[in-house]
């Protein structure tokens, strides 16, 4: 006897003993030979024969009763009678029947191994009823086996389950599995997004994760959710990272880790220092240009970095895009390194480029460098430009450079900008110089502001030039902020000044009195025992004779030879405790 692919496993013959000769001749005599017998198989209780070819059957020599072959050889493991009859069953239909099972065992390893081994290639096509895989599936009664290991690799779903051929009870249950399968993705999605599932603790489902075929997925996952705390790769973040790959690189094939890398380079980018680090491994999977075009689209190769891999990037033809994309909208090509990088910008005609969107937002074009580059900037019509967005921005025209720049301020009108923007706001305005510059300033309106922005706020106005600036100050309401901003500030205002009344009657107009003494005599240190008598009245007025007291203590003013004067305003004052030891 022999199994067969479809029916029947028995090698009938004849009643005269010869062989059958063709599939029609072994109907009749099937037909012939079960004519009295029961055709229903008792063990799952479904008709043997009734071109269920789906089944194969197995007709007992010595009883003649009927029975499935999977149904009857798993029977006869624990029990060599007949289901039916209990008559002890021909060892010949044993030993045939058991062959059959330990096939069937092994072909369902075989298979298993198979989709596991492929499991990023396999598909269910591939065990279609024509092909020699669903063939063996199905001569072993491996459907549900097959189609369940498919399910738990991911390549059946729920999606495509209208596409499998098998026994609706089964197609019910391969549904549930994959259910099960997509429930326990969205668990693991979840605890991973809530940092409960990290790669340092993987251990907790990494044996369900290979089951299910779902590491590579698992690894994205961590990847994916790395990235949306800072930006490449979870800097910061104990999630999946090239520096730690180590922890899931054992559990996947080379194929798996291929498109891993391939997925950080390609979806989430590397950094330099990764790139460095596994310049190697990208070089290995063919990944080199990916990564190099990932750096350059994040603008992460600076100058030296462009020098370092230019061969590579000459070899990829990435030159071009580095500079284009990376080094130049990134505003690394500056004055300083113009003309390391000047062969390379012209003949990939990018100067202009690198002019107007990298040296002059940089800032790096200055009064005193703008004739090196006057011909390149004159050439591509940008000087009106370098002025604007470079040269008055940085502060560079000063009063003593404004004469140089004056032909090329007044082509491009801008005179007034340079005063604003860069002159007055530099601080290079004061009472020097301010004359010089003071036609100009009625011209475009700016005076008050030079004395406000820049006189004034650079403490340019002291004692000794008030009265020079004194008209323009009240023109322009500006006293009380001279005297606040930059006469006290400035720490303009001695003892001597606070004497004189024309200060006395500013100070006391604007309210600045309790400041000025407060800011420029005690704290200055010129109150003594000398002097301090002539201020007391005014000290005492305005609340600061207790700290002008200790002021002078700090600075050791008041010795055993002064103390007894002072005595009783330090006592009045409580100071005494902060007198040194000594002089107590």
């Amino acid at each position: 006897m022999s199994v067969s692919m479809c029916m029947p496993m028995i090698k009938y013959d004849d009643y005269a003993g010869n062989p059958v000769k063709d599939d029609q001749d072994w109907e009749n005599i099937k037909r012939e030979k079960t004519r009295n017998l029961d055709d229903v198989c008792s063990i799952c209780l479904e008709f043997a024969f009734h071109n269920n070819e789906s089944r194969e059957a197995y007709q007992f020599s010595g009883c003649g009763h009927v029975f499935h072959v999977e149904c009857i050889a798993k029977a006869l493991e624990t029990n060599n009678k007949c289901p039916n009859c209990r008559d002890l069953v021909n060892p010949s239909d044993q030993a045939e029947l058991i062959t059959f099972r330990g096939k069937r065992v092994e072909h369902k390893k075989a298979l298993h191994k198979y989709i596991f081994d492929n499991r990023n290639t396999v598909r269910l096509v591939d065990f279609g009823l024509e092909t020699d895989l669903g063939k063996l599936m199905k001569k072993y009664k491996l459907e549900y086996s097959v189609y369940r290991a498919l399910v738990i690799n991911g390549t059946l779903t729920v999606d495509n389950m209208q596409d499998v051929q098998a026994d609706p009870n089964i197609v019910s249950r391969l549904i549930a599995k994959a259910t099960e399968r997509n429930s326990y993705m969205e668990n693991i999605n979840s605890r991973i997004k809530k940092k409960q599932l990290t790669t340092q603790n993987i251990d907790l489902v990494r044996d369900d994760v290979i089951r299910y075929n779902l590491m590579l997925w698992f690894c994205k996952k961590l990847e994916d959710e790395s990235d949306e705390y800072e930006g490449f790769l979870s800097r910061g973040g104990p999630d999946l990272t090239m520096e730690n790959m180590e922890f899931v690189e054992n559990d996947l094939d080379d194929k798996e880790l291929r498109e891993l890398y391939t997925y950080i380079v390609r979806v989430s980018g590397v950094t330099l220092e990764e790139f460095v680090d596994f310049y190697n491994h990208f070089e290995d999977y063919d990944l080199l240009v990916d990564a190099y075009k990932g750096l350059i689209h994040s603008e992460q190769l600076s100058m030296d970095a462009i020098e370092d891999y230019r061969h590579d990037l000459e070899k990829y033809n990435l030159m071009e895009m580095a500079y284009r994309v990376s080094a130049i909208p990134a505003v690394r090509v500056t004055m300083d390194n113009i003309e390391d990088v000047r062969e390379d910008l012209e003949k990939y005609n990018l100067m202009e480029m690198a002019y107007k969107e990298s040296i002059i937002p940089e800032g790096s074009v200055t009064m005193s460098n703008i004739e090196q580059v006057r011909e390149d900037l004159k050439k591509y019509d940008l000087i009106e430009m370098a002025y604007k967005r470079s040269i008055i921005p940085e502060q560079s025209v000063t009063m003593n450079n404004i004469e140089q720049a004056r032909e090329d301020l007044e082509k491009y009108n801008l005179v007034g900008m340079a005063y604003e923007k860069s002159i007055i706001a530099g601080r290079h305005l004061t009472m020097d110089n301010i004359k010089e510059a003071r036609k100009d300033l009625q011209k475009y309106g700016l005076m008050k502001m030079a004395y406000k922005e820049s006189i004034i706020a650079g403490h340019h106005l002291t004692m000794d030039n008030l009265k020079e600036a004194r008209t323009n100050l009240k023109q322009f309401g500006l006293m009380t902020m001279a005297y606040k901003d930059s006469i006290i500030a400035g720490g303009y205002l001695t003892i001597h000044d606070m004497k004189a009344n024309h200060v006395r009657k500013d100070l006391k107009k604007y309210g600045l009195m309790k400041m000025a003494y407060k800011e420029c005599i005690i704290n200055s240190g010129s109150l003594t025992m000398d002097n301090i008598e002539s201020f007391r009245r005014d000290l005492e007025h305005y609340e600061l004779i207790s700290e002008a007291y200790e002021e002078m203590i700090r600075r050791h003013d008041i010795t055993e030879d002064n103390m007894e004067i002072v005595r009783q305003d330090l006592e009045k004052y409580n100071l005494i405790s902060k007198v040194g030891p000594a002089i107590k």
